[in-house]
């Protein structure tokens, strides 16, 4: 009844030219995807306010408190696990909703370079000098020029071949549609049920 409801009035509200925003079917895990007003380009702001609202049945209050503390210590450490930098994150729920208001969520995940180890040097390149198909295939692999490899030794003096590789990062939208479900999925009750919708 409460999906027919919701249906209806997202139809009315089409009808009369005032959408609240772009909305997806019910159903996990496209529900979850972040959802941008009519206009908003996605990296028009260097941050915004996110806000992440759970439906559900009737929680009973031990419920409603496991599930507002689970939200309070994973979805911060979600956010840090995605690079997405953020200011206050607030938990609020009542027996039908979880919500998780996360104030000015950074657009964009943050940049980060790192090195990255590849096949040992006696592997990586010919008895004459030039690359050989495992340099070739790790240089794919990280979009490196075989130009931009160096070595250095390990710890126990073995030398490898090294890239430095930058992420240049994804949009917010994006990785959160692919993380959310599996926030969501994880967390516990003491009793829990599942539907299939359509």
């Amino acid at each position: 009844l409460a999906r027919e409801v919701t249906a209806l009035w997202l139809a009315r509200r089409e009808e009369l030219g005032h959408p609240l925003g772009a909305v997806v079917p019910l159903y996990l895990p496209a529900a979850l995807r972040p959802v941008l007003l009519p206009g908003a380009a996605e990296d028009s702001s260097p941050s915004r306010m996110f806000v992440l609202e759970v439906g559900t049945e009737e929680l009973p209050p031990e419920d409603l408190e496991s599930g507002l503390e689970q939200l309070r210590q994973r979805v911060p450490l979600l956010l840090a696990k995605l690079r997405l930098g953020h200011g206050t994150v607030r938990v609020e729920g009542t027996p039908r909703r979880l919500a998780v208001l996360v104030e000015g969520l950074a657009a964009r995940q943050v940049s980060e370079e790192m090195q990255v180890r590849g096949p040992p040097k006696k592997q990586a390149f010919a008895a004459d000098g030039t690359p050989t198909k495992a340099l070739d295939g790790f240089c794919k692999k990280n979009g490196v020029n075989a130009a931009d490899v160096t070595t250095a030794p390990d710890a126990k003096g073995v030398e490898y071949c090294f890239a430095t590789v930058r992420d240049t990062g994804r949009t917010a939208a994006e990785v959160l549609t692919d993380e959310l479900p599996v926030l969501l999925s994880t967390l516990a009750f003491k009793k829990t049920m599942r539907w299939q919708g359509k």
